[in-house]
């Protein structure tokens, strides 16, 4: 071999040898900047599903708490048609009893009772207004000196006695005491409805 040829293996060598260190780096860079994007790619999905199963969570959380409330409300409602169908149960019976008073033998004398007291209170009083079938007690109250007019108003029983004059009146009907006599047992018993 003589010189020349030992030259060009030499240099075919240095270029071979550059060449593979070029493509070597290349292959490095390559490989690195498929590893940077490999790792930013997995950590963008990471994120995206982290994000996904966040929402997907606050969703799932958000439809608990939705149905929780929803039991919730629906138990309390429950609750209070109970309770309201409790009370109104209570009041019907004492409604029917004082409807079973208004038909007793003593309940005129309640009536004369209630007005005697009543005229205390309203001394101008000159006028009683009963229900229509509380007719037969009206000589009751005319012998007293009272004009006597008829209602169709479920006043349950009682009376009103009425001062024309001083347009001033008292309201001694079961219908009223038993709506006062409500209020005090909610009010008593802390009921809220």
């Amino acid at each position: 071999m003589d010189a020349s040829d030992t030259k060009l293996l030499n240099f075919e060598n240095m270029v071979i040898k550059d060449a593979r260190e070029k493509r070597d780096a290349v292959l490095k860079e390559i490989a690195q900047t498929k590893s940077e994007m490999l790792a930013r790619i997995k950590d963008e999905i990471d994120k995206s599903a982290q994000a996904r199963l966040r929402r997907a969570t606050a969703k799932i959380v958000k439809e608990k708490n939705e149905r929780i409330i929803q039991k919730q409300l629906s138990c309390k409602q429950e609750i209070l048609n109970e309770r309201q169908r409790l009370i109104d149960a209570l009041f019907d019976n004492v409604k029917k009893r004082l409807s079973d008073f208004t038909a007793s033998d003593s309940y005129g004398d309640y009536l004369i009772k209630t007005v005697s007291a009543s005229k205390k209170k309203l001394e101008g009083a000159g006028a009683v207004v009963i229900l229509k079938r509380d007719e037969k007690h009206a000589a009751l109250f005319t012998s007293l000196g009272f004009e006597v007019s008829y209602t169709d108003d479920d006043i349950i029983g009682g009376c009103l006695l009425v001062d024309k004059v001083n347009g001033m009146r008292v309201d001694e009907t079961f219908a009223t005491k038993l709506e006062a006599a409500k209020d005090r047992f909610l009010e008593t018993y802390n009921i809220k409805i």
